[in-house]
C-alpha cells in the first residue's frame, strides 16, 4: 500500500525532461537570434546594442516561470468546456478589435498589435493558444464525433476560415499558416479518418491559393 502511494506521487511529479530541454534551447537560439538581428538597429535607435536583447530576455524568463506555474495545474481545469469557449470567444473578439480603426496599432503597414492597460500584444498570439485548448477539449470529449464530414470536419473548417479571415485582414500571413498546421495537427493527432485530414488541407491549402491570387502574389 505504502508502495502504490510512492507510485502514484512520482506519477504525479513526473516531468518530461527531453521535452524541457528542447523547449528551453528553442526558447535559447530564438533569443540569440534576436540579438543576432537586432543589435545594429537597437544600437542606433536606442544607443544600446543589447536593448531589444534585454527585452527578449526578460520575457523570456517571465514565460518559463509560467510554464512551470501551469504545468503544475490540472489541465482540466482550463480544459473544461466553458473555458474553453470563453477562452476562444475573447480570442475572436480581440482579433475583431485590432481591426477598429482607432485601436489597433499599425506598424509596417500591418494592423496586428493592440494595447490594452498598458500592455501591448498580438491577438494571434492569444488565438493560436485558445484554438489549441477548444480543439483539445472539444475532440477529447466526443472523439469519435471526429470521423464525420459535415459533423466532424466542417465545423473546423468554418472556424479555421473565421480566424484565417480575420488574420488576413490585419494582414498576418505568418499567423495564418501557424494556425492551419496547429488545427492540422490537432485532428491528426485526434485520428481523424485520412479523407476528413487530407479534405481539412485542401481547403486550407486553396484558401491560400485565392489569397495570394487575390493580393497579386
Amino acid at each position: 500500500m505504502v508502495e502504490e502511494k510512492h507510485l502514484v506521487k512520482r506519477k504525479k511529479r513526473h516531468v518530461d525532461i527531453g521535452l524541457v530541454i528542447v523547449t528551453l534551447i528553442l526558447l535559447a537560439l530564438g533569443v540569440i537570434m534576436v540579438l543576432s538581428a537586432s543589435a545594429p538597429s537597437a544600437f542606433r535607435l536606442e544607443g544600446d546594442s543589447y536593448y531589444y536583447f534585454k527585452r527578449q530576455a526578460a520575457f523570456a524568463v517571465i514565460g518559463v516561470i509560467l510554464m512551470f506555474i501551469i504545468s503544475r495545474v490540472n489541465y482540466k481545469i482550463y480544459s473544461s468546456k466553458l473555458i474553453a469557449n470563453s477562452l476562444l470567444i475573447v480570442a475572436l473578439g480581440l482579433l475583431v478589435l485590432v481591426l477598429v480603426p482607432g485601436v489597433g496599432l499599425t506598424i509596417n503597414d500591418a494592423t496586428r498589435w493592440i494595447k490594452i492597460a498598458g500592455v501591448q500584444f498580438q491577438p494571434s498570439e492569444i488565438m493560436k493558444i485558445a484554438l489549441i485548448i477548444f480543439m483539445a477539449s472539444n475532440i477529447s470529449r466526443d472523439p469519435k464525433r471526429l470521423q464525420s464530414f459535415w459533423n466532424g470536419l466542417v465545423p473546423y473548417l468554418l472556424l479555421v476560415g473565421l480566424i484565417g479571415g480575420l488574420l488576413l485582414l490585419e494582414p498576418h500571413m505568418s499567423a495564418t499558416v501557424i494556425i492551419v498546421v496547429i488545427a492540422g495537427a490537432i485532428l491528426l493527432v485526434g485520428r481523424s479518418k485520412d479523407e476528413t485530414y487530407f479534405t481539412f488541407y485542401s481547403y486550407c491549402w486553396n484558401c491560400r491559393f485565392y489569397t495570394f491570387k487575390s493580393r497579386g502574389l
